[in-house]
């Protein structure tokens, strides 16, 4: 979400890459942090999803894998480098809808039985959470902002930060205690 996202601007390595830095070229070198972003960018920037002539329907699904590190001090069993397998599924015809998510999640299922690693029926439970449709999500996001505004100066500098860019939803993923009383 651009320049002033969380992993931009606390969560990336970058540096200056010394053996560049006379040249014309930018010297800064940054590790990637994740691929949702890139793959977003990449599609926006050859024009979007094309049309499927047949149905109208502008569909597109990316995969990606590879190795991703956040400069963040890692929680238990976690690392700065980590292996990031993930797909991305653009449509118009689905994005109102349910059925992308569904299919989703069951192309992850397969994958994992695949890879031999999915524990098998009944030892999983799968809990979907959702904020609805952009209407509703609108209308929740205006409530929590109207909820937060008095408590601002009682809110964590990162959370107030959130909020003053507009990324009130954001403030759900704190891991701020006071955050989630």
């Amino acid at each position: 979400s651009g320049e002033s996202s969380d992993v931009v601007s606390k969560e990336m390595f970058l540096f200056e890459d010394a053996k560049h830095a006379h040249h014309d070229l930018i010297p800064w070198v940054c590790l990637r942090p994740e691929a949702t972003a890139p793959v977003m960018r990449a599609l926006l920037a050859r024009g979007g999803v094309g049309r499927n002539a047949a149905s109208g329907a502008s569909e597109a699904l990316f995969w990606y894998s590879g190795p991703m590190f956040r400069n963040e001090t890692p929680s238990r069993g976690r690392w700065r480098q980590f292996s990031q397998f993930g797909v991305e599924a653009f449509s118009n015809q689905l994005a109102r809808h349910p059925h992308q998510d569904v299919f989703l999640i069951d192309l992850a299922v397969q994958a994992l039985e695949k890879l031999g690693v999915w524990p098998g029926k009944g030892s999983v439970q799968l809990r979907v959470n959702s904020l609805g449709d952009a209407e509703s999500r609108g209308r929740y996001r205006d409530a929590l902002l109207e909820f937060l505004t008095p408590k601002l100066s009682q809110l964590s500098e990162d959370t107030q930060k959130r909020i003053a860019r507009g990324a009130v939803l954001r403030v759900l993923d704190s891991k701020d205690e006071k955050i989630k009383k």
